[in-house]
This record gives structure tokens, sequence and C-alpha cells, in this order.
């Protein structure tokens, strides 16, 4: 199941990379991009499933404690998680991009955060919760016709909304997870070259980076000075 998903969005960011610097970006353009990288994706796919499986474990375990030590033991499990997922949120194009291992991958992804650590927490969170909300409101929305449909009496009536409220989640859950993708592209064709992708507005993807008097020892690859703010 990682492997698919990890493989699906690296063909995904492929195609947006290409798209963002004037190339084709057809279907078989991003699977091509992601079969190239096959095997870092593979080596991903274990890594991240290992450490999935070691945070479940880990919050199975906390989930066992007592009191205000359960609380605190899922609580902490669920920073580690999301420490994890920002951490290694730029993985994936840089596997597609910079053609290096799974854990030289981790550690770029982690090295690129300390200059978009502030576009990655503000972007996920807009587009985690403009979903979230759509999704809320059409499960919503689902649930009182089915109680209307039940009324009615109708079996054809109520299975037909039950089929449309599923296929409408399905049909957010996918768009919000490509337009997520769409974003790590840009985010990463910024943090690794400096250069805003069009149709992005330069505000937007440069307004967490303000330039600042700096030493040479902190200087950063666009020269001197520039730092990640939110």
């Amino acid at each position: 199941m990682y492997f698919v998903i990890i493989f699906a969005t690296a063909a995904l960011v492929g195609a947006v990379l290409r798209k963002l610097d004037g190339q084709s970006a057809t279907v078989s353009d991003g699977f091509r991009v992601a079969l190239a990288h096959l095997g870092g994706i593979l080596g991903y796919a274990a890594i991240a499933a290992t450490v999935g499986m070691l945070l479940r474990w880990l919050r199975d375990q906390a989930r066992q404690g007592n009191g205000a030590f359960a609380v605190i033991g899922q609580l902490g499990v669920g920073l580690l998680g999301a420490a994890w997922n920002i951490a290694t949120f730029l993985v994936i194009p840089v596997l597609v991009i910079e053609n290096v291992g799974p854990l030289e991958a981790i550690k770029r992804s982690v090295a690129l955060l300390k200059r978009t650590w502030g576009e990655q927490l503000i972007g996920n969170a807009g587009i985690g919760l403009v979903f979230g909300l759509a999704a809320f409101l059409t499960l919503l929305a689902g649930v009182g016709l089915i109680i209307a449909s039940a009324a009615l009496g109708v079996l054809a009536l109520i299975v037909a909304v039950v089929v449309l409220t599923v296929v409408a989640l399905l049909i957010l859950a996918v768009i919000g997870s490509t337009l997520g993708g769409i974003y790590r592209a840009a985010i990463y064709r910024y943090a690794a070259t400096g250069q805003v992708s069009s149709g992005f507005s330069p505000q937007l993807v440069q307004g967490a980076f303000s330039p600042r008097q700096s030493s040479p020892q902190s200087a950063g690859p666009f020269g001197d000075g520039f730092r990640s703010e939110l």
C-alpha cells in the first residue's frame, strides 16, 4: 500500500515538475518519471512503512496506559508522526529530480525543511481545512438525504444517495491529494532553485522568505540571509 501511494505521488509530482518547466506533462509522462526512479521509490516505501508501523505500535502501547499517561503518550506519538510527515514532505520531489537514494532523499528533505517549514505547515493546513470542511458538509448532506429517503420508504433512492455520497467523497479526496502534490512540487522547486513556478503568485510562495543581515556562516543557497518565516 505504501509503495502504490508513493509511486502514484511520484508520478504526479514528476508530471507537475515537467509542466512547471514547460515540458509535456501527460499521465504517461508522469509514470515514466516514476518508473525511472523505481528503486528509490521502493526503498523509501519500505522506510515509510516501517516508520508508520512503528508509530502505530507506539500509539497502541500508549492507549494501554492509564489516565494522563495514556493521553500524554498518544500526544507524544502524534507529535512524532507530525514531525516525520513534515521532515519528509519533499522526499518524493527529491527522489524524482535529484536521482538520489531514499536515505539521502530524507536528509535532503530535512535540509530543505529549514527553508520551507512555514509553507509546508500553512499550505497543508489550508488544503486539509478546505477539503476536510467540504467532506464534512458532503457527508452531512448525504446523511440528511438518506434519512429523508428512508422516511419515504424508497429503497432505490436510499441506495442512490449512498452511492452518490461515497463517489462525492472519493472525488474530493482525489482532488485534495492532487492539489497537495502540485503544491509540494512547487514548494520543492522554489526551495531548490529559488524560482517561483508559473501559475503561482510570487507573494504567495515567497511570503515566508525575507532578507536579513547575516554572517557568512549563515548565508543560504540563494545569497546572504534568506530565512523562512511564518
